[in-house]
């Protein structure tokens, strides 16, 4: 059949031979315009095969030009997943810099499966065997690798083809940037959660802190109003701002005469105000609104004041503390002197408090860089029982990594560490630290100053109040 008028070859044939009227009067003749009728029908449908391949080609090379140009990976594969077609996408993607085969030719006949991590080859093949039973769209997340040891995730959408059974049609989709946000907001989720452990743990040791101050202060109260002398332990534990720890053991309780108990009031209710101004500190640091203020002091000063102030409690737990010092009496540095005395007291408060038997180090060394600059080192040694190499990472993290670290063994909220991290840093210094269990840890700071003149008013310490008890810093 003609595919425009509807007629038949045949038809069109004979129009055309009868056109040229030729004769017929006897047999041959009849049998002669028979064969030109028959020839030209030949004619006709060799016409019309050669018109419809020719558009067939044109669809294919239209089909061919969509395909390759399109910008979506697309595969089609067969039955068996070994790929009969790829587009330049598909080719690029899995060809792409690092990838197992250099030639884009040599996709052509290879199984799906190679390109996929060996942990999903299986998953590969029941997704086409589904897809292949089933008849209908199916979606999976697999990982592609590459020869240098990367690779990227992918996600394959495949449909089977209705005009060929045997065909299954894949699109290919590089879902790497998606995967690496999911794994983004899962350490994200993780680290919110272990963040909100952390403040709860804070809080919780905050809490017992608070309460144990409180109730010494309470107790060290009702002793000066009835007018009883404080026991050892009671002025040890009052004097630590902590009380004893569950199953702890203490030497046996013995009474000293005469011990007033304000002096260790004071000194408990001091020990609460300074974790209080610690942790509004630590806030502070973490808001980024704790402001540093330098003047000049004597350097000296501060390693003094430290030993005196710290000197009876280390005694109390019969403990030797020694303050070392090589810098010269007169040196006069620019710096936060409340920062750096912050800093101290708090490695200083750290040490007595994790050790139980030996002594304490406090040594400061001065190394000059120019006539105007030079770098201080101090180091607070003691001999406890140190921190567990496991953990020493994330001791510096923030509150609740450091009071975690020996279980139930030690007390305190976990800040010290943490907060002299943030104020070293805040005045432009390093911190480390270097711990043995079973043996002890050394903390060291490494801080740089600017060297003033002596014609400059320092600030100086004021190392006993009108009570003899340690001072504090005055112009």
């Amino acid at each position: 059949m003609d595919g425009t008028s509807g007629r038949s070859f045949r038809d069109l044939a004979e129009q055309e031979i009868a056109s040229l009227k030729l004769p017929q009067t006897n047999d041959l003749e009849k049998l002669v315009v028979e064969l030109k009728i028959h020839e030209r029908e030949l004619e006709l449908q060799q016409e019309a095969l050669e018109a419809i391949q020719r558009e067939l080609e044109d669809r294919n090379r239209q089909f061919t030009q969509l395909f390759q140009a399109a910008p979506i990976p697309y595969l089609l594969v067969d039955n068996e997943g070994l790929i009969i077609l790829a587009n330049d996408p598909a080719q690029q993607l899995l060809t792409r810099p690092g990838a197992q085969l250099r030639n884009q030719a040599d996709i052509l006949g290879t199984p799906i499966s190679q390109w996929v991590q060996r942990e999903d080859r299986a998953v590969l093949q029941r997704h086409l065997q589904m897809v292949d039973e089933q008849g209908r769209n199916r979606i999976e997340e697999l990982f592609i690798p590459s020869g240098t040891g990367t690779g990227f995730w992918c996600s394959i959408e495949s449909s089977k083809q209705p005009h060929n059974p045997n065909w299954i049609f894949m699109t290919l989709y590089d879902i790497t940037s998606k995967k690496s946000l999911e794994d983004d907001l899962i350490l994200a989720q993780n680290q919110a959660v272990q963040a909100n452990r952390l403040k709860n743990l804070f809080l919780a040791n905050l809490s017992h802190e608070l309460r144990n101050a409180l109730t010494s202060i309470i107790h060290l109260a009702e002793a000066a109003e009835s007018g009883a002398a404080l026991t050892a332990e009671e002025r040890i534990f009052g004097d630590l701002s902590h009380g004893p720890q569950a199953g702890q053991q203490t030497q046996p309780t013995q009474q000293i005469s005469n011990t007033d108990p304000l002096p260790t009031l004071r000194t408990t209710a001091q020990s609460t105000l300074r974790l209080i101004d610690d942790t509004l500190d630590f806030t502070a640091i973490e808001d980024g609104t704790l402001s540093i203020k330098n003047k000049p002091f004597m350097f000296q000063d501060l390693i003094d004041h430290m030993g005196m102030r710290f000197q009876p409690q280390a005694k109390a737990k019969g403990l030797e503390l020694y303050c070392r010092s090589t810098i010269r009496n007169n040196l006069l540095i620019d710096t936060d002197m409340d920062r750096l005395g912050q800093i101290l007291s708090n490695l200083l408060m750290n040490a007595i408090t994790y050790t139980e038997t030996g002594r304490i180090d406090l040594i400061a060394t001065y190394r000059p860089m120019t006539d105007f600059m030079g770098e201080i080192d101090l180091e607070v040694r003691d001999t406890g029982q140190g921190i567990p190499q496991e953990i020493l990472r994330d001791i510096w993290q923030g509150p609740g990594f450091e009071s975690n670290r020996y279980e139930k063994q030690t007390r305190g909220p976990g800040i010290g560490l943490p907060l002299c991290k943030r104020l070293t840093k805040l005045l432009g210094g390093q911190i480390y630290l270097n711990s043995n269990p079973g043996f002890g840890t050394s903390v060291y700071v490494n801080l740089p100053v600017h060297i003033r003149t002596q014609e400059e008013t320092p600030l100086t310490f004021r190392l006993h109040d009108d009570t003899g008890q340690p001072g504090g810093l005055e112009q």
